[in-house]
């Protein structure tokens, strides 16, 4: 029954590995288009926290189901 519980936690490793590599990318999206327009990156940034808070939040849902430690 134990290995089970490393299953989820893989799982939501590399569910948090992914949040992280889609911030990345949108911070880096953002970063592109900052040639002129300061305001737009601050919303552009303010987008990819707030879709990242969302994505470790369905990590930690994945996590619910083994969040014995």
């Amino acid at each position: 029954m134990g290995a089970s519980s490393f299953v989820a936690a893989d799982a939501v490793a590399d569910c948090m590995r992914g949040c992280n590599d889609m911030l990345d990318a949108c911070s880096g999206g953002c970063s592109e288009e900052a040639t002129t327009d300061n305001a737009y990156v601050a919303v552009c940034e303010t987008e990819c926290t707030r879709n990242h808070f969302y994505c470790k939040n369905k990590c930690d849902d994945l996590a619910g189901t083994s969040n014995a430690q």
